[in-house]
């Protein structure tokens, strides 16, 4: 409600008397209060509309009347109802020049109108906008449920609030990194000023806490400096506060629902996966096929980058992440595994033409996102990110496929960024099938695994694996160099084995892998 409303009103047959700009009688009014002290600032809330008959206000020194105007607008009055009559057949001189001096404006009340008639108007008025606002709010969220049950994206839900609201909108993950925008077009610079601007949590799940940041496209809220400008913007954004928070939360579920099963249509990306799985002797085609299908016509420089995260959630969310990383220099296919998110990257000289992006810049790295990527991961968080080397060939896409694919079920060792070169003897360990390669272990550690001091020989046998001389496995053991000698004669006698020898060796770290000794 606004005092222009009360003015406007002919029920209440309401002058002013001060010359007020039009927008000073634009100002929200929150409540009214009748009040007779000459000091009530300690008792009343911005928005508060005083009504006095000025039985207490009897000055003739004009700096009384302006410190009893001062403090009221300090406090936030945007009027002051004079009800005329008793003990005043009109506006004192003092009071109107003091309310003119401060820009407060006065509002005459008839004698034959008592304040009560006046206080009832203002709370009808403001049940009746809370009312309208409330039913707004679940409006609009009912309309997004059902939008969502349809199958809308996010970003069409976010669009469809943002336009019922005139607000612009965006979604800010927890690591300040824009998700999605929704609304009219906004500015970076707009965004930096926060003119307006206000947010609403977004519960995502696992703790974290996302902000739907919300701009107002309202005239009140732009570039004005009178008194009343403040209280309006306030009162305008506590309504849509009001309005925005039941959609928040239905965005807030839709957004965790989207995140914690994938954010991309599956079906092209599951038909690339299932190709890249593929061991039989069509499976290099089957490849060249599924990339030719995604506008990829070369093999060379790809890269697999593989994710894991501690939920579902924080999986999927940097996968888009490094998604939006790559998309102005490559492009990105997520592809969902079990526990884990596999993304192939082509980069656009890898790309047929019609799929090519226009060139940014000159001189500028061909893959600029690796270095960006590291600030993305949170490893604390327990995310961690495998990325290959650039690839080559067919063969080696569908190799670190298989790599990246077992990684998924051991526990995670290396939380953050890794760069990956050439397969390692784990990698090789992690192709075979757990029970076959528990049947190597078994088969070739027998003797040892059978032994009173088992754990310290298969300890043992690992340091003479990984060093290159009795020496340096004796320092790795911290026993003394006669002791490894012993235990070298030892386990070369139990398992029918020469350490010198580089099959056995083999074996023997084949067989070890899989127990971590």
């Amino acid at each position: 409600m606004r005092i222009l409303d009360l003015i406007t009103d002919p029920q209440l047959r309401l002058e002013l008397a001060t010359p007020s700009h039009h927008i000073e009688l634009e100002s929200p009014i929150i409540s009214a209060v009748a009040t007779e002290s000459i000091d009530p600032a300690a008792y009343l809330s911005p928005g508060t509309l005083i009504l006095t008959t000025g039985m207490a206000l009897n000055f003739d020194d004009p700096r009384i009347w302006d410190a009893y105007i001062e403090r009221l607008v300090s406090a936030g009055v945007p009027a002051l109802a004079f009800g005329v009559g008793k003990p005043h057949i009109s506006v004192p001189h003092g009071l109107l020049a003091a309310a003119r001096d401060h820009k407060l404006p006065i509002l005459i009340v008839p004698g034959d109108v008592p304040f009560l008639q006046l206080q009832n108007l203002v709370v009808r008025a403001l049940a009746e906008e809370e009312f309208q606002a409330s039913h707004q709010a679940w409006s609009i969220a009912e309309e997004c449920t059902d939008l969502a049950t349809q199958g809308a994206s996010f970003g069409k839900l976010l669009d469809h609030v943002a336009e019922r609201t005139s607000v612009a909108l965006r979604v800010v993950d927890d690591a300040q990194a824009v998700f999605a925008l929704g609304g009219h077009d906004v500015t970076d610079d707009a965004w930096a000023l926060g003119q307006g601007t206000f947010s609403l949590p977004l519960s995502v799940g696992d703790g974290d806490r996302w902000e739907l940041e919300c701009l107002p496209n309202d005239r009140t809220l732009q570039g004005q400096n009178r008194g009343g400008s403040g209280r309006r913007a306030n009162t305008h954004i506590s309504r849509l506060r009001t309005v925005l928070s039941p959609a928040a939360a239905v965005l807030g579920m839709t957004l965790s629902h989207n995140l914690s099963s994938g954010l991309w249509a599956s079906g092209d990306s599951a038909g690339l996966l299932t190709a890249l799985q593929r061991t039989d002797e069509q499976a290099d085609g089957a490849i060249k096929q599924a990339l030719h299908d995604h506008g990829i016509d070369s093999t060379v420089g790809l890269r697999l980058i593989s994710i894991r995260a501690s939920s579902p959630i924080r999986l999927h969310m940097l996968a888009w992440r490094l998604t939006e990383l790559v998309e102005t220099t490559a492009t990105a296919i997520p592809m969902d595994l079990t526990n884990s998110v596999l993304v192939l990257i082509a980069p656009r000289t890898g790309l047929r033409s019609e799929t090519v992006r226009p060139e940014t810049g000159d001189g500028a790295s061909q893959e600029p996102y690796l270095d960006q990527i590291p600030q993305t991961v949170n490893a604390e968080a327990g995310d961690s990110m495998y990325i290959s080397e650039p690839l080559e060939h067919i063969s080696e896409l569908s190799l670190f496929t298989a790599i990246y694919s077992a990684r998924r079920n051991r526990p995670a060792a290396d939380q953050g960024v890794r760069f990956t070169g050439p397969p390692e003897l784990s990698d090789v360990v992690a192709l075979i099938p757990m029970s076959y390669s528990s049947a190597i272990s078994a088969a070739v550690l027998r003797p040892v695994l059978t032994a009173p001091d088992s754990q310290a020989l298969l300890e043992s046998l690992a340091a003479f694996i990984e060093t290159t001389s009795v020496a340096q496995a004796a320092a790795v053991l911290r026993i003394h160099r006669n002791t490894a000698r012993y235990r070298r004669a030892e386990l070369e006698n139990k398992l029918g084995i020469d350490l010198s020898n580089g099959r056995d060796r083999s074996m023997c770290a084949l067989a070890l892998a899989p127990l971590n000794p």
